[in-house]
């Protein structure tokens, strides 16, 4: 449910910017110890209880103490087994990948239907790529291996431009530079005007204010702009993947040229980093302009 903003920045309906998920999520946490996995397995747990059931109902000592040599033999030997270590990580890498598919469709479903089918358009070329490496020999489709998994890193940026494009239109209106150009011309004319030394400081200190987050907004349409540029050449990048792959272009030629895309790509995942912090800055300066 979208919320209408009457603040310094007009009158429009940004959204909740919180509401889109960090993209890529962060990692999930592994198993503390196995030790403590071991003991809270449903069938240890089940087991005790039952042990120490038939014990109380029998009042008989001897299930008790039955339940605590098995209790003992299993702590001892299961927990540091390769197996059961093998499974948990499993188990672990499992519910990583459920909970990265919980936060890609919280995701898609906060992104504007504009951005949203951006999405399912690099999907579909996506698949259409993997079908068209899983269709060569098998030394082509080895040679490309390494190719493909570049290409799950890039799909993976690219949903996570969408994410931080999405929060950048929630934090700020499209006209927010006009808005507050217009706001510092306003407080300069007045600063000018006023005669009261007092009076002028603070509003030399709002011109200041004014300046730096003007400065920061200049800051985002930047990154705005460069967000736009970089998903474009990632989408020709994966259709150009495929025409290569299509016309059986050398495998290193395909490597060359997803590694200047990757380059570009990290160059701006650092700029969204560093933006990151002023966007808190505007946001809490409008709470504060509300409150």
């Amino acid at each position: 449910m979208k919320r209408r903003v009457s603040d310094s920045l007009g009158d429009w309906d940004p959204g909740d910017p919180s509401a889109v998920p960090e993209w890529p999520p962060q990692a999930a946490p592994k198993p503390a110890s196995h030790l403590r996995e071991a003991l809270g397995e449903t069938a240890n747990t089940v087991g005790l209880a039952l042990a120490g059931a038939a014990a109380l109902v029998t009042a008989n000592p001897v299930p008790l103490v039955l339940g605590a040599a098995a209790e003992a033999l299993y702590l001892l030997f299961v927990p540091d087994s390769r197996p059961y270590r093998l499974w948990v990580d499993q188990r672990y890498r499992q519910l990583a990948r459920d909970e990265r598919e919980k936060v890609k469709e919280r995701l898609l479903l906060e992104l504007a239907p504009r951005d949203h089918e951006r999405w399912l358009n690099l999907q579909a070329l996506r698949d259409r790529l993997q079908a068209t490496v899983d269709a060569q020999d098998e030394s082509t489709r080895s040679l490309l291996s390494g190719e493909v998994a570049k290409l799950d890193y890039l799909q993976d940026a690219f949903l996570g431009f969408l994410a931080t494009k999405e929060r950048y239109s929630r934090y700020l209106p499209p006209n927010a530079r006009e808005l507050l150009q217009e706001r510092l011309d306003d407080a300069a004319a007045c600063e000018e005007r006023e005669e009261d030394e007092g009076v002028r400081k603070v509003l030399q200190q709002n011109v200041s204010l004014l300046k730096e987050r003007l400065d920061a907004v200049d800051r985002i349409e930047r990154n705005r702009r460069m967000l736009d540029a970089q998903m474009d050449s990632m989408e020709n990048t994966f259709a150009l993947t495929l025409d290569r792959i299509v016309s059986l272009r050398p495998p290193s030629e395909i490597a060359s040229q997803l590694e200047t895309v990757i380059t570009g790509v990290e160059t701006t995942e650092n700029l969204i980093r560093e933006t990151a912090p002023v966007l808190e800055q505007i946001r809490e300066a409008e709470f504060q302009s509300r409150g």
